[in-house]
């Protein structure tokens, strides 16, 4: 994989020279890796696919689902608050090892207009 640095600067070599191993030295990158992405005509943000799997079941997502409706309704709310709150209403919603907050701001940021905190801050 190469960055869109990389690319860029292949694309820029290669326009300029017309000879693919050129440009791939001054890109620094293998001959082939640069036939490949000159043979594309794409950077690679665009052909990397994107990732559809999920590494692990989501030990917060029953409490998601209490949570984007207050979220949605109230996009001012602190993710660390809501969390306690539904924590409050029912303790068996998020088990010991899922009590961060990071998911709940990282999810409503990726579902739309709500606004993402930077997580909980730790105090000594």
């Amino acid at each position: 994989m190469i960055t869109e640095q990389q690319y860029r600067k292949l694309m820029i070599s290669y326009n300029t020279s017309g000879v693919v191993s050129d440009a791939a030295m001054k890109a620094a990158m293998h001959r082939t890796t640069a036939a490949r992405y000159l043979k594309a005509q794409a950077g690679p943000s665009e052909l990397k696919p994107p990732r559809h799997w999920i590494t692990r079941p989501d030990p917060l997502e029953k409490l998601w689902l209490l949570a984007k409706p207050w979220l949605e309704n109230a996009p001012e709310l602190e993710s660390k608050a809501l969390f306690e709150h539904l924590l409050g209403t029912d303790p068996t919603l998020a088990p010991g090892h899922a009590l961060r907050t990071r998911c709940i701001s990282r999810k409503s940021a990726s579902r739309g207009n709500i606004s993402s905190s930077t997580g909980p801050t730790r105090t000594n």
